[in-house]
């Protein structure tokens, strides 16, 4: 405890995290250091409540955390090259085009055998609250893969949450953009999974942000036609 006192930041508090001994004393100097909030004025904070809450979710790296980065203009998620690099679902508040929005960026769902023990099952799992608690799923497949199992087990999560989807064709990079190309992988598409003949599709690029803009306009009109089915 002398050690303690030497210290100079102040009377220790002594506690056992084990036991749980002091932790309601260490509590009270804490509270008593938080500087004074003013309290929050419900008719002028800021209501996110009617934003429109968009998951975002794919496999690894399908570009999930570019696509928010590109949004937000900044570096705000763990970005690499090497698949499931974005291990938890953190929600971020953008307006654009007039229109607010609540992305929800997860972790790539993982089938079930690659997971057992890993980070990424707790990531998958983060993934599945997101899509429930969404209004609206972007899928996002990397163009260059095309549609894996596992981008169909993340539809039927969808399906099964009642959320509306946008299908995102990610890494759609100049070099890539050819009209016939993207007509064909459309109608594979289409022809691989006719359940989500109505989920509008977009070729863009992360990277870039080329099409962003379009993407959000798609999720903006599933969202006012999934706000229209869900009201009546």
């Amino acid at each position: 405890q002398g050690e303690a006192w030497q210290l100079g930041v102040g009377e220790p508090v002594f506690v056992s995290a084990l036991h749980g001994h002091g932790t309601g004393d260490l509590l009270d100097r804490i509270v008593k250091l938080l500087p004074d909030v003013p309290a929050v004025d419900p008719e002028t904070s800021e209501n996110f409540g009617d934003r429109l809450r968009i998951a975002i979710v794919g496999r690894p790296n399908a570009g999930k955390s570019t696509f928010v980065n590109r949004v937000l203009g900044e570096e705000r998620m763990l970005v690499s090259d090497r698949p499931g690099t974005t291990t938890d679902a953190v929600d971020v508040h953008v307006e654009r085009g007039g229109e607010r929005y609540t992305l929800v960026d997860t972790a790539g769902l993982r089938r079930p055998a690659r997971v057992v023990g890993s980070l990424e099952e707790l990531a998958g799992r983060h993934a599945r609250r997101a899509v429930e608690r969404a209004d609206i799923a972007l899928l996002l497949v990397d163009a260059d893969e095309g549609v894996a199992e596992q981008d169909k087990r993340i539809l039927g999560v969808c399906e099964d949450s009642g959320s509306g989807v946008v299908i995102g064709f990610n890494k759609w990079d100049q070099t890539r953009r050819d009209e016939r190309l993207a007509q064909t992988i459309e109608a594979d598409f289409r022809r691989m999974l006719p359940g989500f003949h109505y989920a509008p599709i977009v070729f863009l690029s992360a990277r870039t942000g080329w099409n962003i803009d379009r993407t959000f306009s798609q999720l903006s009109e599933v969202g006012r036609q999934h706000a229209t089915r869900v009201s009546t």
